[in-house]
């Protein structure tokens, strides 16, 4: 509904769950959007607005789901060579910074900036991966939380 005589004001989310619900929710309305002019993604009658379309959103929200496949793929080939190991020791670590990062930020205490950005990192794709849930669920947003 739109009325022009109302203000809003908007906050941007000061904890790491209110993040989480901002993105689940951006996330959704943002697919349900874009699923609702399926035309728009079709490359030969609209390259221009496809391509970023698909490069900008569609693979972005699709993303955790790279990298859930991304650790079983590493975590099959790891036996077969030391580069494969070494692509899943990265992930590890990297998931280990950012459960160091939570664990960090729910006891109330700073977090280590590296800890910081594989936090914030796993709370965006999260958010991602639950607002494509949604969507594909056809859950609706009614009103803000």
């Amino acid at each position: 509904v739109y009325a022009d005589d109302v203000i809003a004001y908007d906050t941007m989310p000061d904890t790491a769950e209110g993040e989480l619900r901002a993105r689940n929710r951006m996330t959704l309305r943002n697919i349900t959007g874009t699923l609702s002019r399926r035309q728009l993604l079709n490359p030969i009658r609209f390259p221009g607005v496809a391509c970023a379309l698909i490069s900008h959103k569609l693979l972005r929200w699709l993303t955790p789901l790279f990298l859930i496949w991304l650790l079983m793929a590493t975590l099959a080939m790891a036996p077969r060579g030391h580069f494969y190991l070494i692509v899943l020791l990265g992930q590890l670590v990297f998931y280990m910074l950012a459960l160091a990062g939570w664990l960090r930020d729910r006891s109330g205490k700073s977090v280590w900036p590296i800890a910081s950005q594989a936090y914030s990192f796993l709370i965006a794709n999260l958010g991602f991966l639950l607002g494509l849930r949604d969507a594909m669920g056809r859950r609706r947003i009614t009103a803000y939380r």
